[in-house]
């Protein structure tokens, strides 16, 4: 590198700070990433088309430079843009909305109907169960999740759309109204006969209570303490 810049100093007749004068440092993200031996990722399919979307989000603003290391299983990756936190960001968007799609199109949607024709199949089978007290209520918190799923896939359209309407709180709050939906539903069917369907239902509501107390108590002690600086 430096017999280069040397020769380049000879070849302009001008001086280092002169020749300095024309170049414009960007700010740079630099990731190693581990790979099997049995891969090369600089000619896989997946990484090549991350890369010319990477490459577009970047509007000829700056580079995207791949290298694979010559000690260890590791290729680098660098990306140079006029801003930082552009650069970083079009990287992690790009790749939570892959992880999201497949997430929800792979795991989320096939449980969700599965679940459905299981249940619908049961009830075929067993129609008493349809007369019980209890039934009527976890059917009740049933058709929740299903305004509850309904829900997350809007969510989940805009978000592809780059359309953010809720804060990160706001979302952890969300997130936890289904874990009170399945703990309701998975009280009822194994306590069904223990105790008052009824005491149950209030059970489960204080349940909700407490955690989104729990979850007010947490955003209060981290916008009280850095945690991100410990």
């Amino acid at each position: 590198s430096g017999l280069q810049v040397i020769s380049a100093m000879q070849g302009s007749r001008m001086s280092l700070n002169e020749l300095r004068q024309g170049m414009k440092k960007y700010p740079q993200v630099l990731v190693s990433v581990r790979f099997n031996n049995e891969i090369d990722p600089l000619k896989d399919e997946d990484v090549l088309a991350e890369l010319k979307v990477i490459e577009a989000l970047l509007e000829g603003k700056g580079r995207v430079l791949l290298r694979k290391s010559g000690t260890e299983p590791v290729f680098r990756v660098m990306v140079e843009a006029d801003e930082k936190e552009e650069p970083a960001k079009g990287i992690l968007q790009t790749q939570y909305k892959i992880m999201s799609k497949r997430l929800w199109y792979i795991i989320t949607w096939p449980s969700a109907v599965l679940a459905s024709l299981f249940a619908f199949w049961m009830l075929y089978l067993e129609p008493s169960y349809l007369l019980m007290p209890w039934m009527h209520v976890k059917l009740s918190f049933v058709l929740a999740l299903y305004f509850y799923h309904a829900g997350c896939q809007k969510i989940y359209n805009q978000q592809q759309r780059d359309i953010v309407k809720f804060t990160s709180f706001k979302l952890r709050v969300w997130n936890e109204v289904a874990t009170i939906l399945l703990f309701a539903i998975v009280f009822l069917v194994v306590l069904k006969s223990a105790i008052s369907w009824v005491w149950g239902v209030t059970g489960i509501l204080l349940f909700g209570i407490l955690l989104m107390l729990s979850i007010k108590l947490y955003k209060k002690i981290r916008n009280n303490k850095d945690w991100d600086n410990e």
